[in-house]
């Protein structure tokens, strides 16, 4: 009867050190969400930009600059909804580090690399041969205009 009764207590106790490390992980997803809402927000809380695309592009059709913008955005797993806030002038790891607050991300979602398979199958471009650390979304969207 003792041994049953210890049992049950180590069960009870192995439950409520679940239930301690669930909540510490859900406490942490919360934390880490509302932080990475708030890197972003910079960018989400823009008016649109497409006016800045056609000025900088003004040969380019809105559907190119869109497809574009559309492309890179599900790189970044981010909103079709704020694709036309990005501007030409936003550097890529900018966009970047507000999706991935550095202090708050311990992995990415492999968004960098996405964008180079998505500019293999789209524009035949190989992200490597012409990346640098401060590159733009404009000088990105240039390279896929002409090869």
């Amino acid at each position: 009867m003792i041994t049953r009764t210890v049992e049950i207590q180590v069960i009870q106790n192995m439950w409520w050190a679940f239930v301690a490390l669930l909540a510490g992980v859900l406490l942490l997803a919360v934390a880490s969400g509302a932080i990475q809402r708030r890197a972003f927000s910079s960018i989400a809380s823009r008016n649109c930009a497409g006016r800045s695309w056609r000025q900088a592009f003004p040969a380019a059709s809105k559907t190119d600059i869109r497809r574009f913008l559309q492309l890179f955005v599900d790189a970044f797993a981010i909103s079709r909804k704020h694709a036309l806030k990005l501007r030409p002038d936003d550097a890529v790891m900018a966009v970047y580090r507000s999706v991935n607050p550095p202090e708050w991300s311990v992995a990415d979602a492999m968004e960098l690399e996405s964008l180079d398979l998505a500019f293999k199958t789209n524009y035949g471009i190989e992200l490597k041969t012409i990346w640098r650390q401060d590159i733009t979304l404009g000088e990105l969207f240039h390279q896929a205009r002409v090869g």
